[in-house]
């Protein structure tokens, strides 16, 4: 289901529904288990495969329409579903993580959130990750940056950075991703992004013994020793979204401002926790 505005599709109602006012059920799509949405489009994980609509200006739908909207959700055929782990929206492109670590991104590239060394909007670029292989991704819907969880466990990130919001400790943006360093070892879990500002919810290493290997499902359950109580909140950027406005301005390294967190959305400017 979708509500909304649907003026260049990005709810997937087709053409001739312009906007809906409550949860409308999107047709023709499969039994669904992801969705993830931008500014105007949305992209869609399905048990067959993956499936996308609305807005592709930038290439952000990584399909070839010629730059025209997509207004009812269309599978995109041209990649490997079965290696594919997730399809995921920042504000105006996406980015697509297989099963191998590796990732593919389109759309807008204005402030090199592609991740592939350039700033040129490209419909399919592969991220820039020297060999490192990526088990989640961190994006949100107004983001104009992102970032790569590795399996090591490191954070990465790409983009947009005149706030601080990529945590690299300047207001520079970057092209490829850059190493985000805490001043501790941290197991993320959670990891939202937004226009001014990221939010992570994480334990800090040495407290978390994982049941299995590090996957690149970015829902990956794990046992926590101690429990879920010990989960820390980090916030990067503007600290508006957490209260913290005119204290000792933008953040520009992740800081730590909360315990006891389960999960964590950033917004924009406000987050939900």
């Amino acid at each position: 289901y979708g509500c909304g505005s649907n003026s260049v599709g990005q709810i997937g109602l087709g053409s001739g529904t312009g906007q809906s006012s409550g949860p409308t059920k999107i047709d023709d799509l499969p039994f669904t288990m992801s969705i993830s949405a931008g500014h105007s489009h949305s992209l869609f994980t399905a048990d067959d495969g993956i499936y996308l609509t609305g807005s592709n200006e930038y290439g952000q739908l990584c399909a070839n329409t010629s730059g025209e909207s997509v207004y009812a959700p269309i599978r995109l055929n041209d990649l490997p579903f079965m290696s594919i782990i997730s399809f995921e929206a920042i504000k105006e492109s996406s980015y697509i993580l297989y099963e191998d670590g590796s990732v593919n991104s389109c759309g807008n590239n204005e402030y090199g959130q592609l991740g592939d060394g350039t700033n040129l909007d490209q419909l399919l670029a592969k991220v820039k990750l020297d060999g490192n292989a990526v088990r989640m991704l961190g994006v949100g819907a107004s983001a104009e940056s992102v970032f790569f969880v590795t399996e090591d466990e490191r954070v990465w990130g790409t983009g947009r950075n005149d706030r601080g919001q990529l945590g690299t400790g300047d207001m520079d943006n970057r092209d490829v991703p850059t190493r985000i360093k805490f001043e501790q070892q941290v197991i993320l879990e959670v990891l939202s992004a937004s226009r001014y500002h990221t939010l992570a919810v994480g334990v800090i290493g040495g407290t978390l013994i994982p049941t299995e290997l590090p996957t690149a499902s970015p829902t990956r359950e794990l046992t926590p020793v101690p429990t879920r109580e010990t989960e820390n909140l980090f916030l990067w950027g503007d600290p508006e979204a957490v209260g913290q406005e005119g204290v000792l301005g933008d953040n520009l390294r992740p800081l730590f401002v909360d315990q006891d967190m389960v999960d964590v959305s950033a917004g924009d400017p406000e987050a939900v926790g």
